[in-house]
C-alpha cells in the first residue's frame, strides 16, 4: 500500500476479478450483492479500512468519516456493508465496530487476529498514505445475472489464481443456481452442521463419503480429484433433491464426527471397537461409516457393528502384519492379539480363532 500510495498519479495496482450476483427480493436499487469469488480480498480490504477508522477516529475526524463510509451502511450505520455468513457476521460486526464485552475484550476470532495486525502496522501520521494507497486499488467488477452459469465462470476465474480446496468448490457447487434466500436455508441447516461436525477434517469426509457411495477410490493426487468425482456423482437437481441428497451428506458427517472421536459414543464397548479400529488410520472409515450409520437406523445390530468392528481390525492388522512385520504395526498387532487370545473359548490351538482384535497366524 505504501509504495503504491507513493507511486505517480498514473501507476494503480490490480486486485483482480470480483464475482458476484445479485440477491432476489429486494428493489433493483436496494439489492444486495451476494460475493461468490473475491470474499478474502475485500473482507482483509475492510480490516484494513476498519484499522485506519480507529487509528484516526479522534485526532482526524475528516478521514474517520470518509472510512466510515466505506464500512457502514448509509440507511443503518449500526451494520456493516460487508456481512460475512451469519455465523460469522457477528464476529466480524464486534471488529470493524470496536464492540467489546463488559471487561473490555470481545471472543477470539481470525478477523481480529488480522485486524490486530494491522493496527500494529499503521502508525497515525502514515493513515493517510496507507488510504491513499488503498485508493489506487483497481478491480473487474463483474455482476452476474439471472441465467448465467456461475459455478463455471466461478472456476474459470479461479483457475488462475490459488485453487480452492475440494470442499470449498463442493460447497460452491451446491449452492449455485440458489437463490440468497435458499442458500441461507441449505447452509443453516445442512453445510454448517457438516462443517461443525468435520472440522478440519472436512475434505478427509467428502472423499470417504464418495468412496463409501460409488465403491471406488477417489484420487486426491489433482487439485479437484475429489471435487470431480462428487460432481460426477451429483447431478443439478431442484431445491427438494438437494434437502433430501444434503440430509444424508450431514447424517454422515455426524457418523464421521464419532469415528474421528470415539468417545461421542454412548455405548462403551461401541467405543472401544471404534478406538481400536482408528489405530490402523482411517483406510476402513468408508466401511465403518455405512456400519455405523445402518446401527444408527436399526438395520444393524449392536452384536453386528461389533463383530463387524473386530472384523475390520482384524483384516488390517493381517495386511500390516505381512508387509511390514518388523515395523510397529506389528508391536500393534500384537498387542490386540494378547486381548484376542483371552477370547479365544476352543482348547485346540488348530480351531483357535480371535474374536477380536488380529487375526494370528
Amino acid at each position: 500500500m505504501r509504495r503504491v500510495a507513493d507511486a505517480d498519479g498514473r501507476h494503480m495496482h490490480f486486485i483482480g476479478s470480483i464475482l458476484s450476483a445479485a440477491a432476489s427480493g429486494a428493489d433493483d436499487d436496494l439489492r444486495d450483492l451476494i460475493l461468490i469469488d473475491g470474499q478474502q480480498r475485500i473482507t482483509t480490504l475492510m480490516l484494513l479500512v476498519a484499522a485506519l477508522h480507529h487509528t484516526v477516529r479522534d485526532a482526524d475526524p475528516e478521514l474517520a468519516q470518509e472510512l466510515s463510509r466505506v464500512l457502514l451502511r448509509a440507511d443503518d450505520a449500526s451494520r456493516t456493508k460487508l456481512r460475512p455468513h451469519r455465523e460469522w457476521a457477528e464476529l466480524f460486526e464486534d471488529v470493524v465496530l470496536d464492540r467489546r464485552g463488559p471487561d473490555g475484550t470481545r471472543p477470539e476470532s481470525r478477523f481480529d487476529d488480522n485486524y490486530a495486525f494491522f493496527r500494529s502496522q499503521v502508525a497515525l501520521g502514515e493513515a493517510r498514505q496507507v488510504w491513499r494507497g488503498i485508493q489506487k486499488l483497481e478491480h473487474v467488477s463483474i455482476t452476474l445475472g439471472a441465467g448465467a452459469n456461475a459455478q463455471q465462470i466461478f472456476e474459470s476465474l479461479n483457475s488462475t489464481g490459488e485453487p480452492l480446496r475440494d470442499h470449498e468448490l463442493i460447497h460452491n457447487y451446491i449452492l449455485m443456481g440458489l437463490t440468497h434466500e435458499q442458500q441461507t436455508a441449505v447452509e443453516d441447516e445442512f453445510w454448517l452442521p457438516i462443517e461443525r461436525a468435520t472440522g478440519e477434517q472436512i475434505a478427509g469426509f467428502w472423499r470417504h463419503y464418495l468412496i463409501m457411495t460409488t465403491g471406488r477410490e477417489v484420487t486426491v493426487a489433482g487439485e479437484r480429484g475429489v471435487y470431480d468425482a462428487f460432481r460426477a456423482q451429483v447431478p443439478r437437481v431442484d431445491l427438494d433433491e438437494l434437502r433430501v441428497r444434503a440430509a444424508d451428506w450431514r447424517a454422515y458427517a455426524e457418523v464421521y464426527a464419532v469415528l474421528l472421536d470415539p468417545t461421542r459414543e454412548k455405548d462403551a464397548e461401541i467405543s472401544r471397537q471404534l478406538a481400536y479400529a482408528n489405530t490402523f488410520g482411517r483406510g476402513m472409515y468408508p466401511l465403518v461409516m455405512r456400519a455405523y450409520r445402518d446401527h444408527a437406523r436399526g438395520l444393524l445390530d449392536r452384536a453386528g457393528l461389533i463383530t463387524l468392528l473386530e472384523h475390520v481390525q482384524a483384516l488390517r492388522c493381517a495386511g500390516r502384519s505381512s508387509a511390514s512385520a518388523a515395523s510397529g504395526s506389528w508391536r500393534a498387532c500384537a498387542a490386540h492379539g494378547k486381548r484376542a487370545r483371552r477370547r479365544w473359548t476352543t482348547p485346540s490351538r488348530a480351531s483357535r480363532r480371535p474374536t477380536s482384535g488380529c487375526a494370528w497366524p
